[in-house]
């Protein structure tokens, strides 16, 4: 089913400001600073961010570009001036990120 750009845009704008019960996190990562993250999603629809690690706490931040996952790592106390869904659980599947 195929949906139009209107629609697509539509579904993006709602997502915006929801909350995610579970990132998973998986396939073709590429950790890219936090001025390429920028740089990436503000040519993408949407980002998700989580929080990660148990001693040492990081915020991430995921994006797609053609199929390849995207992301950066910040400080927890540190938040990117980007719109993102915020996952409650990040699920690395074993990664060490």
């Amino acid at each position: 089913m195929a949906t139009s750009g209107a629609a697509a845009s539509a579904a993006i704008i709602a997502a915006q400001g929801a909350t995610a019960r579970r990132l998973i996190v998986g396939g073709l990562l590429v950790e890219v600073s936090e001025t390429d993250f920028l740089r990436i999603a503000d040519k993408t629809d949407i980002a998700v961010t989580g929080e990660i690690g148990f001693f040492r706490r990081h915020r991430v931040y995921f994006t797609v570009v053609d199929g390849i996952t995207f992301f950066c790592k910040v400080g927890i106390d540190r938040k990117l001036p980007i719109d993102a869904i915020v996952a409650r659980k990040v699920d690395k599947n074993g990664l060490r990120l």
